[in-house]
C-alpha cells in the first residue's frame, strides 16, 4: 500500500458586492406567474414540446434568469458551479493557459466529455489544450467565461448520456444556454468586490436590452466588461522575508458583445441569428527562478532570481443563423449554420531567454556586469498562438404521427455536417532560440560551464517553426429521435445516431429512456445509452518541442503528434474514439403540491479514454530500440504522446428537493441538491514496450480519480415579500487530492470547503431593483 502524506490548506475568501438593475417593462402578477411556469419547461432530453423537468425520463436542471442575476459572481463558470452541484469549475494556478481557460466538467468527468449548446446549437471548443498538471490534463473543452451572464435567459443541464441525441462529447451530459430574448426591457448592473485579505478586487459592468422587430420579432444585445485583480496566498520566503511566488487568482480583464434576434418573414417562417465576440486576458505567474539553478540564472541582471509571467489572450467569435418554420399537421423544420472560432495568444513578461545572455558571456569572457545586463535580450514577447475554427450545418424536422400507435408518436429526424480546423502559429525567434540562433546548440551557463543555459523564454518557451502548421477534418451525422406514451402512464423514448469522422472512424449510438407513473405523485424513470467522443483536433495535431540541456549534450522534450514517427514505433498511428455505456435509474416523488423530490443514480463506463502519457527517455526504451534510436539520433531527451490508454468507471447519485411555502405573508422557495460521483481507473492499456504503471503515473491517476470533489451539495432559501427579497445559499465542496508538486508517493489533500451567499434585494419603485450580495467561503 502506498503511504500518502496528507497536507491541509484553509482559505477564507468572502467579498461584498453591490448590484443595481433597471428593468423597464409593464408586468403584473399574472405575467410573473406565467413566467415562473415557463421556467419549468425543458427543451433538453426530449423532442416533445411542453415537457416539464419532472415529466422527462432523464434528469434535467433548469436555472432561471433570477437565479443568475442575483448570484454574485462575475463569470459564468463560477456562477453555474454555485447553482448546480453536478457541475464543477476548477480553480487553477501556475498552469499556463489554464489560468484563463478553467476546466468545466459535469459529473466528475473530463471537460471535453460534456457537450455545450447555445440556443440549442453546438458551441465550439477552445483552442488550448490543458497540459500543466490540472484537472482535465490533455483535454480541451468549452470556454464558459466567454459567455456574458447578463445575456443568459436560462440554463438547462441534462444529467445523462445523450450522444445518440446530440452527438459526440455528450458522455456526461449536455448544457444548453438559452440567450435573452426580452424586448422593451433593459438591465444594467455594476458589481464590485474584494477579499477580506484586501486583494482580489473585482469589477463588473454589464447591460442587456431588447427591441421589437415588427409585430413579433426581437433583437437583444448584451455588453459586459469585467476586471479582476490578482490574489496571492503564497507563504513568505524564508530566504528573502517576503513573497516571491504568486499562488492565487490571476490578473484578469475581459469584455464581450453578444446579440440574439429572430423575426418572422412570413406567416409560417422565421429567420433567426445569434452570436458574439469575447476578449479575455489573464496575467499569471510561473514558478520563481532562484539563482541556485544555473540553467535558469542570470545573476548579473537578476541577483535574487526572477518570477516569469504568462500573459494569455483569448479572442472568441461566434455567429449563427438559420430559418425555421411550421408545416401542416403539427410538423416543424429548422435549417441553420453556426460558425465559431477561438484564438489564443501566449505571451510572456519578465521571462528572459537565459541562453541569450549566456551566449554573449561565452563569446565575451571579459564582459562587465553592465555589458551582460545590456545583452540579456528581450524579457517579454510572443511565444506563439493557437486557433480552432468550427463550422456546423444542421437540418432538422420534427412532428407528430397520430395513426401509427395507440397514442401520438413524436418524431424528430435530422442531419449535421461539421468542418473543423486547428492551427499552431510559431513564436518569435527569441521565444525558442538558443542564443541568437534558431538552431539547437549547447551554450554553457553563466554560473556553471558544465551546465547548459535553458533555451527559449522562461515560463512558456515558444512554438518552434517545425511545430507550426494547420490540420483539419470534417464529419457528418444523421439521427432519429422517437417518443410516445401509453395510456398517459408510460413514456418511452428511443434515439439512434450515426456519425462519421473521416480521420478516426464512424460510430452508431443509441439510447432508450422510459418513465412510468406508479401513482399520481410517484414515478420511476431511467435510461440506457451508448455514447462516444471523437478525439479533438488539438489532441491529434498539437506538437511541441521544449529545449533543455546538460553538459553531456543537448536535451529536448518532445510532445509528438499522433501519426508521426515516435508514436508509430509503439503502434500508435492515430487516435480512436472514446466509447461509453451509461445507465441511469431514479424516481420523481411529489408527496404534496409544494414538494418535489427527485433521486437519480448513474453509472458511466468509458473505454479507450485518451490520455497524455508520461515522457519516455532513451533509458526507458530498451524494449523498443527504434524509438530509443530515434531519440538518440535527434538529441531528444524524452518524448510523450496521446493514446487511447485507459478505461474508467464513474458512478454516483443526484438528489434534488424543491419546496415552496407561504411564511409571514411572503413566499419561501427552498431547494436542496446533492451530487456524489466516484471515478476509478479500471484498466491501463499501454503501447507495446511501455510499462502501464509508467504510462499513467500516480499524479495523473490521482487527478482523474480525486482531482474533483466526489461530494457536492447546495441549499437555497429564496424569500420574497412585497418589495423585499433575500436568498440564503450554502455550497459544500468535498475534499480533493493532488500528487503534483509533492514528494514521491505523497498526496496533497485539500479539505472540504463550505461557501455561503446572502443576496438581499429591494424593489425601489416600479423599474429599479437593488441587490446587496455577501459571499463567504471557509474550510
Amino acid at each position: 500500500m502506498q503511504q500518502k502524506k496528507l497536507l491541509s490548506t484553509a482559505a477564507l475568501a468572502p467579498f461584498i458586492a453591490l448590484m443595481a438593475s433597471t428593468a423597464v417593462a409593464q408586468t403584473d402578477d399574472s405575467t410573473e406567474a406565467v413566467s415562473e411556469h415557463i421556467e419549468e419547461i425543458v427543451t433538453l432530453g426530449t423532442r416533445v414540446k411542453g415537457r416539464s423537468a419532472t415529466d422527462t425520463a432523464v434528469p434535467v436542471d433548469v436555472i432561471n434568469v433570477e437565479s443568475i442575476r442575483q448570484n454574485g459572481f462575475t463569470e459564468f463558470g463560477p456562477m453555474l458551479q454555485a447553482l448546480a452541484p453536478s457541475f464543477n469549475f476548477s480553480r487553477t494556478q501556475i498552469s499556463d493557459g489554464s489560468d484563463l481557460f478553467r476546466p468545466a466538467t459535469l459529473r466528475g468527468l473530463g471537460p471535453d466529455q460534456v457537450l455545450v449548446l447555445v440556443n440549442g446549437k453546438r458551441r465550439h471548443q477552445r483552442s488550448l489544450l490543458g497540459l500543466s498538471g490540472t484537472v482535465g490534463e490533455g483535454a480541451t473543452g468549452t470556454d464558459f467565461n466567454a459567455i456574458p451572464t447578463a445575456g443568459i435567459k436560462r440554463v438547462e443541464i441534462l444529467r445523462d448520456g445523450a450522444a445518440a441525441q446530440y452527438g459526440s462529447d455528450a458522455i456526461a451530459g449536455v448544457i444548453n444556454v438559452e440567450l435573452q430574448d426580452s424586448v422593451d426591457e433593459f438591465f444594467l448592473s455594476a458589481q464590485v468586490g474584494q477579499t477580506y485579505a484586501g486583494d482580489g478586487e473585482s469589477y463588473q459592468f454589464q447591460g442587456n436590452g431588447g427591441f421589437s422587430l415588427g409585430d413579433s420579432g426581437f433583437i437583444n444585445f448584451t455588453a459586459e466588461y469585467r476586471n479582476g485583480e490578482p490574489t496571492n496566498r503564497a507563504d513568505i520566503s524564508p530566504f528573502f522575508g517576503d513573497r516571491r511566488f504568486q499562488m492565487g487568482e490571476s490578473d484578469t480583464e475581459g469584455y464581450m458583445l453578444w446579440y440574439n434576434m429572430a423575426a418572422p418573414i412570413s406567416d409560417s417562417v422565421e429567420i433567426y441569428s445569434f452570436g458574439g465576440y469575447s476578449y479575455n486576458e489573464a496575467l499569471g505567474a510561473g514558478f520563481y527562478r532562484f539563482t541556485n539553478n544555473p540553467a535558469r540564472a542570470i545573476p548579473q541582471a537578476f541577483p535574487e532570481g526572477f518570477l516569469p509571467r504568462d500573459l494569455n489572450e483569448s479572442e472568441d467569435l461566434s455567429a449563427a443563423g438559420g430559418f425555421r418554420g411550421e408545416l401542416a399537421g403539427g410538423w416543424s423544420w429548422d435549417v441553420s449554420a453556426v460558425y465559431g472560432k477561438n484564438s489564443y495568444d501566449l505571451r510572456v513578461e519578465d521571462a528572459p531567454n537565459v541562453s541569450i545572455a549566456a551566449d554573449f558571456f561565452n563569446n565575451n569572457p571579459g564582459a562587465t556586469d553592465a555589458e551582460i545586463i545590456a545583452n540579456v535580450g528581450p524579457t517579454s514577447g510572443f511565444s506563439g498562438g493557437l486557433e480552432f475554427e468550427q463550422a456546423t450545418f444542421n437540418a432538422d424536422i420534427a412532428g407528430e404521427i397520430n395513426d401509427l400507435l395507440p397514442d401520438t408518436l413524436y418524431v424528430a429526424v435530422g442531419a449535421e455536417y461539421r468542418d473543423e480546423t486547428f492551427r499552431i502559429t510559431e513564436g518569435e525567434l527569441d521565444s525558442f532560440s538558443c542564443g541568437l540562433s534558431p538552431e539547437n546548440r549547447f551554450i554553457p551557463s553563466i554560473v556553471d560551464p558544465n551546465t547548459a543555459a535553458t533555451c527559449g523564454f522562461q515560463a512558456f518557451p515558444g512554438f518552434r517553426p517545425e511545430t507550426a502548421g494547420t490540420s483539419g477534418r470534417d464529419n457528418y451525422a444523421i439521427y432519429v429521435d422517437l417518443e410516445t406514451t401509453f395510456g398517459d402512464i408510460w413514456t418511452l423514448g428511443a434515439a439512434a445516431r450515426f456519425e462519421d469522422y473521416g480521420d478516426v472512424g464512424d460510430k452508431l449510438t443509441w439510447k432508450v429512456s422510459s418513465r412510468v407513473e406508479i401513482s399520481e405523485d410517484f414515478a420511476v424513470r431511467g435510461a440506457i445509452a451508448t455514447g462516444f467522443r471523437a478525439p479533438s483536433l488539438q489532441q491529434i495535431g498539437f506538437t511541441q518541442v521544449a529545449t533543455n540541456a546538460s553538459a553531456a549534450g543537448l536535451t529536448e522534450t518532445l510532445l509528438a503528434a499522433v501519426g508521426t514517427d515516435f508514436p508509430g514505433f509503439f503502434g500508435i498511428d492515430n487516435l480512436g474514439l472514446e466509447e461509453s455505456d451509461s445507465y441511469s435509474a431514479g424516481f420523481v416523488w411529489e408527496p404534496m403540491d409544494d414538494l418535489t423530490v427527485t433521486v437519480d443514480a448513474f453509472l458511466i463506463q468509458i473505454d479507450d479514454r485518451i490520455v497524455l502519457g508520461n515522457p519516455l527517455r532513451p533509458a526507458d526504451l530498451d524494449a523498443v530500440p527504434d524509438a530509443q534510436q530515434f531519440l538518440l539520433d535527434r538529441g531528444i531527451g524524452q518524448a510523450n504522446f496521446f493514446s487511447n490508454a485507459i478505461d474508467t468507471e464513474t458512478k454516483g447519485i443526484d438528489v434534488v428537493l424543491n419546496h415552496t411555502a407561504q411564511i409571514a405573508g411572503g413566499s419561501l422557495a427552498s431547494t436542496f441538491a446533492f451530487n456524489y460521483n466516484k471515478t476509478t481507473v479500471e484498466k491501463v492499456t499501454a503501447p507495446t514496450g511501455v510499462d502501464p504503471a509508467f504510462l499513467l503515473p500516480d499524479p495523473s491517476e490521482v487527478f482523474i480519480e480525486r482531482g474533483q470533489p466526489r461530494v457536492r451539495a447546495n441549499a437555497n432559501f429564496n424569500y420574497e415579500k412585497d418589495r423585499w427579497g433575500g436568498v440564503l445559499r450554502f455550497n459544500y465542496f468535498g475534499s480533493t487530492e493532488t500528487s503534483f508538486f509533492t514528494q514521491q508517493d505523497w498526496a496533497s489533500h485539500l479539505r472540504p470547503l463550505m461557501r455561503w451567499d446572502l443576496p438581499m434585494k429591494i424593489a425601489c419603485g416600479p423599474v429599479l431593483r437593488c441587490w446587496l450580495i455577501w459571499n463567504c467561503a471557509t474550510s
